[in-house]
């Protein structure tokens, strides 16, 4: 099962869950803010960027995950 994303604007808060083993679990922000997936390396969500709708950060976050060591040893790894 994918990642899952839910916001709440309103109160400022993102919660973003993912399948661990038979569990879902929250992920919980790394030092520099940013919601990285364990399931799906590379994918980071910059959810502060996202709650104030600034796309452009959200983007941006996104391409540094993308661009990680961790993403490439994954494609490398799995997309075969």
């Amino acid at each position: 099962m994918p990642p899952a994303t839910s916001s709440c604007p309103s109160s400022g808060c993102a919660i973003w869950c993912e399948l661990r083993q038979s569990d879902c679990g929250e992920i919980v922000p790394a030092a520099e803010g940013l919601l990285k997936s364990g399931v799906f390396p590379g994918l980071w969500l910059d959810a502060a960027a996202l709650l104030r709708g600034d796309l452009k950060a959200v983007l941006a976050a996104l391409r540094r995950g993308l661009n990680s060591p961790h993403h490439a040893q994954f494609v490398s790894t799995n997309l075969r």
